[in-house]
């Protein structure tokens, strides 16, 4: 497994900065196709946001893999999980507030929270099934 794991991690690597390419062109496509649109902000904070992650995965990692076993790793590690985890959370209400205010909304939401709590449903399977919902609760378009 960690064979696995090693081989996956070279690969994203490598095709980590081609992906960043790929992304930079379609922005620039596109916003040359429709300038009147205005696509330049989504597209610069598609990439503000993605570009950094990747930068900030990819060149501290072997850094941090030599260090796994250090204590100070470890807590910062700890803290940097417990912080992007109350970022979700915030976002989850911001997002919340703006996205269930109506009955299905509402009922969607709960039994969201009711499988994910209680019958331990996975993540993608609850994306999955929310979406069928939506479909099924807008069907036909």
């Amino acid at each position: 497994m960690n064979t696995i794991k090693k081989y996956a991690g070279i690969l994203w690597i490598l095709v980590g900065p081609l992906g960043i390419y790929f992304l930079v062109q379609t922005a620039l496509s596109e916003i040359a196709k429709k300038p009147h649109v205005d696509t330049k902000i989504q597209w610069i904070v598609f990439i503000a946001i993605f570009t950094p992650i990747y930068l900030g995965v990819v060149l501290p990692g072997p850094w941090f893999m030599r260090h796994r076993d250090n204590a100070q790793i470890k807590a910062f590690v700890a803290g940097a999980t417990a912080a992007a985890a109350g970022a979700i959370a915030g976002a989850v209400i911001v997002l919340s507030r703006q996205t269930v205010t109506d009955l299905p909304a509402v009922v969607i939401a709960v039994a969201s929270l009711v499988l994910l709590l209680k019958a331990r449903v996975k993540e993608p399977v609850l994306v999955g099934l929310g979406a069928v919902a939506g479909l099924l609760l807008h069907w036909p378009f």
